[in-house]
């Protein structure tokens, strides 16, 4: 049985970038679910939510 740590490794060594496109991928979620947030708080409509503008 080859264990997915093992895998990952030989991945890692085939692909040295795969971690910062990892990354990448992070940073662009990050910036969807901000955006969401942002959104979600503006339907909220609250009286302190106009400083956040």
């Amino acid at each position: 049985m080859v264990s997915p740590l093992m895998i990952w490794n030989q991945r890692k060594i085939a692909y040295p970038n795969a971690d910062s496109i990892s990354r990448h991928h992070i940073v662009i979620w990050y910036r969807m679910a901000k955006r969401l947030l942002i959104k979600a708080l503006q339907n909220f409509e609250m009286p302190q939510n106009s400083s956040w503008r």
